[in-house]
């Protein structure tokens, strides 16, 4: 996988990611103040649930010059490390490269500066360190902080930064070139760049080298904090005595990562998008000592765990066979979720500290229930299963309560957090029927044929609720709510009084235009872009759905970049909303419609970081985003592709549907539980073959029409559209090409 490069904006912000650590500062090298949470403190060296460094400075002082903290020229990302380019033409270059070891709270950078003067210079480098121990958001700053103090150490030869109300707050910077002097600052006449508050200390080292012309000098250090399970020594020991070996380590990782479900189409934009989605997910993965792991949501804001976020990411996560991730992750949020409320219902937001800011909206309730029947139909793990029905059963029960006026629709907020947007709203609606064909699956594999019977006639009753009570035939929209008049009117007061305080009279007539007065209930429009649902989890009728997402094609929704939030407001743009979107149309077999909004998300590529999708389109809100790989892996894997897998069964039905505009394509190393799977597509004048070969005995099913062409040895049809296949065997289908 290629590396991704910038040399423009490098004031934008980047990350450098593990597990245990993840570092946020400009790609010109600084680490500047940024941030909403903490105001200003988002930036610096993350090892939750505290921040440790503001960051780290670069000085250079050539002969008797006056010294200098550079800023980078260019800008480089790889999946497993960054890099800062410097230049200064006919002077010098230089390299500043950082990583994160896989599992230790820790990270390794790499320096590198070249003398390019024609003649031989001394270079004194120092690196300056600022502190910053303090506990992440929610914590109280006030009552908490404490004073940070540096000393210098001499086993290991390093500086130790720690905090005096919280001893075990520590960090240890370590492991430079042996003549490295060491030293601990209090003066205020360091240069300005790296003055520390009254709270924080500062220091760092420096050492010199006389350098030929065309001479480099290179030096490492690492930066360990001290955890739960960690001890600083440790790290610095473990680091010193085994590098390289954890970079390897890392890099073998992340290919196997890259390799998993690997696509390769004609779109070389759009395939270097998937790719760097996945890559992205693996730098959201937190795992934080006495808290748990899982899958953050997005930098610099929200690095810690959502129910909402997860409920599209973990999709694509399972697509792209990250399955112990998406187990951990469940499992963290239901663990959380049962300390913090014990009835079942999920929550929003679960934070570095441990803490739960937000107690759930509804249909983060029912996005859990899916994750669990999505879960199982990938992974086949049964004790997975066993452990976490408890869970999607209160679940389930917590999040029927919410419907209590006898029509199943369930009350509450949904993704939406608009305010007073909490009445019957067509996200929840949807992803209740999701939970609820779910837990028919899920009672069925039990044995339950009861339960799973009567979960079906809720399912299917609140489908036709759906599409009867929602649709609005003369918008040719699904509705966003269903309330009474008199409900709705006050929320519409409210909301067209914003619109007119903001200058938009045109968004404030059209919420007006719509009170009505009465105890009777009725759907309405609010274009918000939840509307898309219905056709994300196929409970529109064909018509309907053709109508819909013909009408979400128009000008009012559909932006440069995506699907805009709101048709009314038409404001801004996420990659959530354009990544619904493409999976609604891609599961009514609008191929080539999904394929314009996939492209439209993918020309927001390295807007801000370089390798990265931003989460508001194009180039604002968090500069990674984890849900960006929903849309991106469940439409190509799951739709172009048409993989749907029942993995405790051994086995999985292919759909396959191709965009007119590609002649071929190929998924190779798609994980189905211990199994993997190789297709390769190919559109040759009247006819398209799909060749699928599979690693372990398996079963593979079609549907019309698509027919057998040839088969490897060994292969066992088990009717027209299913057959066997042998450990290593493969199977060819075939079907006329579309003359529309």
């Amino acid at each position: 996988m290629k590396t991704a490069e910038k040399t423009e904006r490098l004031d934008d912000l980047y990350v450098t990611a593990g597990d245990r650590l993840y570092a946020i500062g400009s790609q010109d090298g600084d680490f500047p103040r940024v941030g909403e949470h903490i105001p200003g403190e988002m930036t610096g060296i993350w090892v939750h649930p505290q921040k440790v460094l503001d960051g780290f400075w670069i000085e250079l002082r050539w002969d008797d010059q006056t010294p200098v903290v550079p800023r980078a020229t260019g800008f480089q990302v790889a999946p497993g490390y960054t890099e800062h380019h410097y230049q200064a033409a006919g002077e010098w270059s230089g390299r500043r490269r950082q990583w994160v070891p896989d599992g230790l709270p820790a990270m390794v950078v790499h320096l590198a500066f070249c003398n390019e003067a024609p003649r031989a210079r001394t270079l004194q480098l120092t690196v300056w360190v600022r502190s910053n121990l303090r506990p992440g958001w929610p914590a109280n700053e006030d009552t908490v902080r404490g004073r940070d103090i540096s000393r210098v150490s001499s086993d290991p030869p390093g500086l130790w930064m720690g905090n005096d109300r919280h001893p075990p707050w520590q960090v240890l910077i370590a492991g430079t070139p042996p003549d490295a002097e060491w030293f601990v600052s209090e003066d205020d006449t360091a240069l300005a760049v790296i003055r520390a508050g009254r709270d924080r200390s500062y220091g760092g080292f420096r050492f010199a080298r006389r350098l030929t012309v065309g001479e480099r000098v290179e030096a490492k250090f690492w930066i360990a904090a001290a955890t739960e399970d960690w001890d600083c020594r440790d790290i610095h020991h473990l680091l010193a005595n085994t590098y390289p070996q954890p970079l390897r380590a890392k890099a073998r990782r992340l290919h196997a990562v890259n390799a998993a479900s690997r696509l390769r189409i004609p779109e070389r934009s759009l395939q270097r998008a998937y790719a760097w989605a996945k890559v992205q997910t693996d730098w959201l993965v937190r795992d934080v000592a006495g808290v748990g792991r899982g899958l953050g949501a997005g930098f610099p804001e929200y690095p810690w765990w959502f129910g909402c976020d997860n409920g599209y990411a973990l999709r694509g996560a399972l697509a792209t066979g990250r399955f112990e991730l998406a187990k951990q992750t469940v499992e963290l949020l239901a663990r959380a979720s049962a300390r913090v409320n014990g009835n079942g219902r999920i929550i929003h937001e679960l934070s570095g500290t441990g803490e739960v800011p937000n107690p759930g909206n509804t249909q983060e309730t029912a996005q859990f229930c899916q994750l669990m029947w999505e879960i199982f139909r990938w992974t086949g793990d049964r004790d997975f299963l066993e452990r976490m029905l408890p869970y999607a059963d209160r679940a389930l029960s917590w999040l029927l309560e919410q419907a209590h006026d006898g029509d199943d629709l369930p009350y509450g907020y949904g993704i939406m957090e608009v305010e007073h947007l909490n009445l019957k709203l067509i996200d929840s609606a949807v992803y209740t029927v999701g939970a609820l064909e779910a837990m028919v699956n899920l009672a069925r594999i039990r044995g339950d044929a009861a339960r799973a019977s009567a979960l079906r006639e809720k399912a299917e009753r609140l489908k036709e609720t759906v599409r009867t009570r929602f649709w609005l035939p003369e918008a040719r929209l699904f509705g966003d709510v269903i309330g009474s008049a008199n409900a709705v009117a006050e929320r519409l007061h409210l909301w067209s009084e914003i619109a007119a305080g903001a200058g938009r009279a045109d968004v404030a007539r059209a919420f007006a235009d719509q009170v009505r007065s009465g105890d009777h209930e009725e759907a309405y429009q609010l274009r918000w872009w939840i509307i898309n649902t219905p056709m994300e989890a196929g409970i529109a009728s064909q018509a309907q759905a053709a109508t819909a997402l013909r009408r979400m094609r128009e000008p009012d929704f559909r932006a440069q970049f995506g699907l805009y939030l709101s048709g009314y407001w038409q404001t801004h743009v996420m990659t959530i909303s354009t990544g619904v979107q493409a999976v609604a149309e891609a599961r009514y077999g609008y191929v080539d419609a999904s394929l314009d909004w996939l492209r439209r998300m993918a020309d927001t590529m390295d807007r801000r970081m370089p390798g990265s999708m931003s989460e508001m389109s194009p180039d604002y809100g968090c500069f990674v985003q984890a849900w960006t790989l929903y849309g991106l892996a469940v439409a190509l894997v799951e739709y172009f592709f048409g993989l749907a897998p029942r993995a405790h069964e051994r086995r999985v039905a292919v759909d396959c549907q191709m965009p007119k505009a590609w002649s071929w394509a190929e998924l190779t190393d798609v994980k189905m539980a211990d199994n993997a799977l190789d297709l390769h597509y190919l559109r040759e004048g009247p006819t398209q073959s799909l060749k699928i070969s599979t690693c372990k005995a398996w079963r593979i099913d079609w549907r019309h029409p698509w027919t057998v062409s040839e088969a490897s040895p060994g292969a066992t049809r088990c009717a027209w559209n299913s057959v066997e296949l042998p450990a290593g065997g493969w199977v060819t289908l075939v079907r006329p090409t579309s003359r529309s």
